[in-house]
């Protein structure tokens, strides 16, 4: 079986291991214990071109359900969506420093930080699209309040590209949260 991505719904709950293109996160400049009504909060914008989503599958079905299509069940909404970011060969090479060697062993998934997804079509698009070889470290993960994310995709401005196939989403994030359930040891 070759690699294929599924292609992303235009409508309907994210997926795990869905690509969007062109979210923003905005970071509050202020202290977290900050309180006061007279602080000025000044927003740094951060653009991520390509982010994956990370939740696990039923809690974002149920959130979408809870959140848009049946009665309202809060207890089964997600506050934020957690992303991973993707990056292409030479974003991933310029941002972590990766030596031949180490990008040697990245690009054949020997690196528990990294994950490489080789380049492959997007299935039943109406056009020939394929994404390149794409990489993601999975020290780089940030999270946006759900709604937020759905109101961004409502009004064009976060592209859904793409989904990393069930049995690859499921490898990808076994690697995920054994990285970031790590124990560092003391030696």
């Amino acid at each position: 079986m070759s690699f294929k991505y599924e292609l992303s719904p235009e409508v309907g709950a994210l997926i795990q291991g869905e690509i969007l293109h062109g979210v923003h996160e905005f970071v509050a400049d202020v202290p977290a214990q900050a309180s006061s009504q007279d602080l000025e909060i000044t927003f740094n914008p951060i653009e991520h071109n390509l982010v994956m989503v990370m939740n696990p599958a039923c809690d974002l079905e149920w959130d979408y359900v809870s959140r848009f299509t049946g009665p309202r069940k809060p207890q089964n909404e997600l506050v934020q969506i957690f992303f991973c970011d993707v990056y292409e060969e030479e974003n991933i090479r310029q941002r972590s420093e990766l030596n031949s060697g180490l990008f040697s062993n990245v690009k054949k998934n020997q690196n528990e930080r990294y994950h490489h997804i080789q380049e492959a079509p997007i299935a039943n698009s109406d056009k020939v699209l394929s994404l390149p070889d794409l990489y993601m470290d999975f020290k780089n993960v940030f999270g946006i309040a759900t709604l937020n994310i759905y109101s961004a995709i409502e009004e064009g401005g976060i592209d859904r590209i793409a989904v990393v196939p069930p049995v690859y989403v499921q490898h990808l994030m076994q690697r995920f949260y054994n990285f970031r359930g790590r124990i560092g040891l003391p030696d």
